[in-house]
């Protein structure tokens, strides 16, 4: 049940981001990925869970997940108007994703009551890299099936 829900939030991720983003290959270490020259990337993971009981008459569990953007740059100039910007167009993206994930309820409408607590955290500029991580985290309620 989470793997799909996992998998169909990629899903809708990627279909979400402009084609130039690419899914990272390290997510749990993101300073493995390479980072060479202009690129943008993605990536998905799970956060902790929990059961909320009493929510309604089926069990419902609190499943959270952290989306990771990233984009990398040549320029060792970049201004701080410049890298503002690229901060934003990412924030601003992190917040479509959000909503095309509550629109389509993850992909999984039928097993998907709400999509809800996004919160954007503070930007990272790694500058030796040339590379900015925004990074979001959402929790999903899911109804559990005994």
């Amino acid at each position: 049940m989470i793997l799909d829900i996992y998998n169909n939030i990629k899903t809708l991720i990627a279909d979400t981001l402009s084609s130039d983003h690419k899914e990272l290959s390290h997510v749990f270490d993101i300073a493995q990925n390479k980072f060479q020259g202009s690129s943008k990337g993605y990536g998905l993971l799970p956060n902790s869970a929990n059961e909320i009981a009493g929510e309604t008459q089926a069990n419902t569990m609190s499943q959270g997940f952290k989306i990771i953007l990233t984009d990398s740059y040549i320029s060792n100039n970049l201004s701080d108007a410049e890298l503002t910007t690229k901060t934003l167009q990412m924030i601003e993206a992190t917040e479509t994703i959000f909503k095309e994930l509550v629109l389509k309820k993850c992909g999984s409408p039928a097993m998907i009551q709400n999509v809800l607590n996004f919160a954007v955290e503070s930007a990272v500029i790694a500058k030796e890299d040339k590379v900015i991580l925004v990074e979001a985290t959402f929790d999903v309620r899911i109804k559990i099936s005994f």
